[in-house]
């Protein structure tokens, strides 16, 4: 009877939907279903939040760092997140740079940043210009990361700005 019970509260479409864009979270949904059905309720709740922590962890833990050289220009591109458990890791990948060097560094591959690594970016960024180099951000991409959970696709907030930036225009227009 609770099997039965059990399966009619799954939605079938956001399994589906979810498959579709994270197979690791549908395992982690799985692994709470089955815990459920296997144990009781209680149990399956704390293995579903437990496989989200371990699942969070590991997300916000790796970083890879790529390193290019090209014309006497160095490129880093960062992939994964960026956070205070990584920034040894990145520090020692900027504390390598010879002084007067023109560096470029892609955050477009990152999952998130926080205040940290940008402050050690900004602190570089002075040290390099201080002997003639230069450090430069992707600045688009960063904004981009922190217009990704707004639900709308880059077309929409396109949009949405122009809609904004004409509005804006024309109040101007109108108070004139």
């Amino acid at each position: 009877m609770l099997v039965y019970a059990g399966l009619n509260l799954i939605n079938y479409g956001f399994v589906r939907f979810l498959w579709s864009q994270e197979r690791v979270e549908t395992a982690v949904y799985a692994a709470t279903f089955a815990a459920v059905v296997i144990t009781d309720v209680l149990t399956g709740i704390a293995v579903g939040v437990g496989l989200a922590i371990v699942r969070l962890l590991y997300t916000f833990s790796h970083l890879s760092i790529r390193r290019e050289e090209s014309d006497g220009v160095i490129y880093i591109h960062l992939e994964g997140a960026a956070t205070f458990i990584r920034l040894p890791q990145l520090a020692a990948a900027l504390e390598g740079l010879p002084p007067g060097t023109r560096v470029h560094v892609h955050l477009s591959e990152l999952s998130y940043i926080d205040h940290a690594c940008l402050d050690l970016f900004l602190s570089r960024e002075w040290q390099l210009q201080s002997s003639g180099g230069e450090l430069v951000l992707d600045w688009d991409a960063l904004h981009g990361l922190f217009r990704k959970g707004d639900g709308r696709s880059s077309a929409k907030r396109a949009k949405a700005n122009e809609t904004r930036v004409g509005s804006v225009q024309r109040n101007k227009v109108a108070r004139e």
